[in-house]
């Protein structure tokens, strides 16, 4: 598939496909549909979601930007407790622009939330901190539903 999804962005296409695994939950689930767009002249920002090419294994990888070395950008899992690697803006094939997942539609852009996650992914512990503070606001958000039925 990584083959096909290079060929796509390289005719400037979006790709759409279906991912798997859970190195990116819960931002990025198991199954849901993502939607890579080209990004040739894109100004690539720690937080964006991004595919590479995995060197090795030659397979492909949506993890996200965490740094920047000089005009190489870190990869990293969010859920992996060490990075991907470092990679120049030509082997990032796109970033992510849509996440679907049921009937629900995600856009990951335009907020400092991506920033703020690829700061904690870096360091260990970071996402579990993200990971508390989300059953938090669920918890919060429940308590208020509850209370306006009592009203």
């Amino acid at each position: 598939m990584a083959e096909l999804l290079q060929e796509v962005i390289h005719q400037g296409a979006s790709f759409r496909f279906r991912a798997r695994g859970w190195s990116m939950t819960p931002f990025i689930q198991d199954g849901d549909i993502l939607t890579i767009t080209p990004c040739p002249n894109a100004k690539l920002k720690i937080g964006q979601m991004v595919a590479v090419l995995e060197r090795e294994q030659n397979s492909l990888l949506v993890h996200r930007i965490v740094g920047k070395k000089g005009s190489n950008y870190l990869v990293k899992g969010d859920n992996l407790l060490s990075p991907d690697g470092l990679f120049s803006a030509a082997e990032i094939l796109g970033v992510v622009a849509k996440i679907e997942r049921g009937k629900r539609v995600l856009f990951p852009q335009g907020s400092i939330r991506p920033y703020l996650i690829a700061c904690f992914s870096r360091h260990k512990g970071g996402m579990s901190l993200i990971s508390w503070a989300r059953r938090l606001g669920r918890v919060i958000k429940k308590g208020r539903k509850i209370g306006q039925e009592k009203r």
